[in-house]
């Protein structure tokens, strides 16, 4: 395609990057990454959708340094962040064990004015519940309780509460599947999933019938 003229632009090759990534699911990240190097070289400039794309690859690879210097780059470039991009790089700390980084990027994201939507947290919570920290967790569970702008949904409640069954935390589990539905929300097959391998993991079920009583 970089020989044909006209040049493809932009859009198109963003096409290109989403079909690839349909095609090879999983290994299309250091493809895409490579075929950008060419373009550039070609004197392509990155667009937006572009250097989003690339981000999330280079996440995807464990290279969150230089999803990071695409930030910047796309400064350059004249494209402010959003909450997309954020999120992204978010997602590539919680991955990448880096969570408590993830944590002071949120809180940083969030006193420059970006408003952090639901996946953005969801990010975060599922990196602090996989490193075992359901104290911070919790704690952030609360804070968007408090904050009121974006409620904690079941997905949310139920990463927690399967953390907290896998820790043999029945009963704080229980409370918060509780909590969730004076909430109103119903929680899903995977909620009750959790508390019930629960259970029969850790054999607790004495102790949570003296909590319902």
């Amino acid at each position: 395609m970089t020989t044909l003229d006209p040049f493809p632009s932009a859009i198109d090759f963003n096409h290109l990057f989403t079909a690839i990534t349909n095609i090879k699911p999983g290994k299309h990240h250091s493809i895409i990454i490579s075929f950008s190097r060419n373009l550039e070289l070609s004197g392509l400039r990155p667009n937006m959708h572009s250097l989003g794309i690339l981000t999330n690859c280079y996440c995807n690879l464990g290279r969150v340094d230089f999803a990071f210097s695409l930030l910047g780059k796309r400064l350059k470039c004249g494209y402010e962040p959003d909450i997309v991009i954020f999120t992204t790089l978010i997602n590539g700390l919680s991955d990448g064990n880096y969570v408590d980084q993830a944590v002071k990027l949120l809180d940083k994201i969030v006193n420059l004015g970006f408003q952090p939507n639901i996946v953005t947290y969801g990010t975060i919570v599922k990196g602090l519940c996989r490193s075992g920290n359901n104290v911070g967790a919790i704690n952030l569970l609360r804070k968007m309780q408090s904050d009121g702008i974006c409620k904690p949904d079941v997905v949310i409640y139920t990463m927690i509460i399967d953390s907290l069954c896998k820790e043999n935390l029945l009963i704080q589990a229980v409370k918060l599947l509780d909590e969730m539905q004076n909430e109103g929300m119903s929680p899903n097959a995977v909620t009750y999933s959790a508390v019930i391998r629960g259970c029969c993991d850790w054999g607790s079920g004495n102790d949570l019938d003296n909590y319902r009583s």
